[in-house]
């Protein structure tokens, strides 16, 4: 496919330029002169002017902007080429990708427009308009990605849902993966990673579960700051990272993805809720603490879950390590920011399923001191948390 639509970028600006302007493609400054380009690197670009050294560091990050967004363009294109390989441009199939690819392109100009007015104000900062393509890009790719899954699958013999379009183009629709039937609730044995989270710019803690025979199914519970959860449901793909849908009180409330760059641990993707409103997500991962090696005391607490009545028993590790024991079940966490609380609920005895996440929050009152906040069960049901002493 032809990169046409792949758009030129002024330095003071993300408009489309007329000849014989300064322009950014690829990465590079462009001067059109009487028909002819001259390509010079825009750093360089910047010394020769003489430009302030502010100036230099836009033309920097407004190069390194064009640069990852121009990778994006070409692993999706070269998805799609292997789409259409299978599905033949010229069928039905074919022509039903083609459109919704460009109605895709279409949507994708717009946003990264709109974004970028809306944190330069008057757009003298291109990067954020590559930014926003880059990510919207890769959003399109795992789609195609899962569509290519598929198509491979059904001229291997088996049943594919397969048809037009898929992730949000406009033109031809696909039947998706159940993602949430996939992964389950099912309460599982396996670890959990632990992330300061934002998503729909609400902050939070997510806690992220790897399932499945090969480990390629992923569960996330996201307990947001000011009280509400939701639990996020998705799977590995092919070129890395994790494709989810997000679901809150039994309804889908939206769809995503998440990938981690080479050397940076700290998911981060896009989030399109049903109305198609789609904002940032970063998943930044804690560092567990390990417990000390000697003994620590058991802190009792009693309170409420739920409204009835119980009794919690902690260990403060001066590690931050927390653990103790909620009933038969025994409960293990990290006090991972100042006044802030998690707590893994685990069954007893060896090979014991993850059975509950908590979330709590130190209040101090005179001479008391109470956790209070939410606990999620295995099956998303969420439930008020008070301890004292």
């Amino acid at each position: 496919m032809s990169p046409t639509w792949w758009p030129t970028c002024s330095l003071t600006s993300r408009r489309v330029l007329p000849p014989s302007s300064l322009a950014v493609l690829d990465g590079q400054a462009l001067r059109v002169i009487n028909g002819g380009v001259k390509i010079i690197p825009l750093f360089l670009f910047g010394i020769l002017l003489g430009l302030p050294l502010d100036a230099q560091d836009v033309a920097t990050a407004n190069e390194n902007a064009t640069a990852a967004a121009e990778n994006e363009r070409k692993i999706m294109e070269a998805t799609l080429a292997e789409v259409l390989k299978l599905t033949g441009k010229d069928t039905e199939r074919g022509k039903k990708f083609l459109k919704a690819q460009n109605d895709w392109i279409a949507y994708v100009k717009t946003q990264a427009e709109a974004d970028a007015d809306g944190v330069s104000g008057d757009a003298r900062y291109p990067q954020s308009y590559f930014e926003t393509m880059r990510e919207l890009t890769r959003y399109r790719t795992r789609a195609l990605e899962g569509c290519l899954s598929r198509l491979r699958a059904e001229q291997g013999g088996s049943r594919s849902d397969v048809t037009g379009g898929a992730g949000g183009g406009q033109g031809g629709q696909a039947k998706v993966r159940d993602w949430k039937a996939e992964v389950g609730d099912q309460a599982v044995a396996a670890g959990t990673t632990l992330y300061q989270a934002t998503i729909e710019g609400v902050d939070g803690i997510v806690a992220g579960q790897w399932r499945g025979e090969a480990e390629d199914l992923w569960r996330g519970v996201f307990l947001a700051d000011r009280g509400d959860m939701m639990i996020l449901y998705g799977g590995r793909m092919e070129r890395g990272g994790v494709v989810f849908e997000a679901w809150q009180e039994n309804a889908r409330i939206g769809r995503g993805y998440l990938r981690s760059e080479a050397g940076d641990a700290t998911w981060r993707g896009r989030f399109f809720d049903e109305r198609r409103r789609e904002s940032p997500i970063v998943l930044r991962p804690i560092t567990r603490s390990q417990p000390v090696s000697y003994e620590v005391a058991l802190t009792r607490y009693t309170g409420l879950v739920g409204g009835e009545e119980a009794e919690l028993g902690l260990e403060w590790h001066d590690s931050r390590y927390v653990q103790g024991e909620f009933g038969s079940h025994r409960v293990k966490g990290h006090n991972y920011d100042s006044g802030k609380l998690f707590l893994e609920e685990w069954e007893a005895g060896e090979g014991g399923r993850l059975v509950g996440l908590w979330s709590l929050e130190k209040i101090k009152r005179g001479s008391s001191t109470r956790w209070a906040g939410r606990l999620v069960n295995e099956e998303g049901a969420l439930q008020e948390v008070d301890f004292g002493r």
